[in-house]
């Protein structure tokens, strides 16, 4: 028993400085935008059926609101995204409209054949 006293007293000069070190970090990280450049390559057998290399440019935002990443993909092989931006700008200012709310997929349009997905939003 006072081994394990001994050991709390010891650690707890280390436990406050991990503590401390927690809450700087998330007032330090609280926001961070970035813009991300991603090159997907595809090799094997699958390779030989399909293209060898994707490419996607997006806006990533991070925040410490529940750990919330946004990753809004702008482009994909260099072909804009249809309404990338401005599903992102609604879905962050709290204006998403009914359409994003629905159980009944809507049809692709011509430009969004270009990405499979245009906005990933999770928490972690």
């Amino acid at each position: 028993m006072k081994l394990a006293l001994a050991l709390l007293v010891a650690l707890q000069p280390l436990l406050d400085r991990a503590a401390a070190y927690v809450e700087q970090y998330k007032h330090d990280f609280a926001l961070v935008i970035s813009d991300e450049d991603y090159t997907q390559r595809l090799s094997g057998r699958a390779a030989s059926r399909a293209a060898r290399q994707r490419r996607t440019r997006a806006e990533m935002l991070f925040t410490w609101m529940a750990w919330l990443t946004v990753r809004n993909v702008l482009s994909v092989d260099r072909r804009a995204v249809a309404d990338s931006q401005v599903r992102c700008n609604e879905l962050l200012s709290g204006s998403v409209n009914d359409r994003y709310h629905t159980t009944t997929p809507r049809p692709p349009s011509a430009d969004s054949s270009a990405a499979s997905a245009s906005l990933i939003a999770g928490s972690a």
